[in-house]
């Protein structure tokens, strides 16, 4: 939830001040199919009541539209083992 002065907020308890986790925006991401992403993500944290989430922003919802447009669901409910 972001508030009307254009300060993010805590979705869970309003806090205003979350921060961001930095080093997230480094690391590689899969889909939940487990398809490469090529966008680097963010990803925020409430210092107060510890809650991580996500900023709902314009991109992000373009992100998670082309995501679910082509995910592909596992044959049989069966989930793929991933090595890494």
């Amino acid at each position: 939830m972001n508030s009307s002065d254009g300060k993010r907020r805590c979705r869970g308890c309003g806090h205003s001040k979350i921060e961001e986790c930095e080093k997230f925006r480094i690391l590689a991401r899969v889909s939940s199919d487990c398809r490469s992403l090529n966008t680097r993500g963010c990803l925020f944290w409430c210092p107060k009541c510890g809650l991580v989430q996500k900023i709902l922003t314009q991109s992000l919802k373009e992100e998670l539209g082309e995501i679910y447009q082509s995910y592909e669901t596992y044959q049989h409910n069966i989930e793929p083992m991933v090595f890494s």
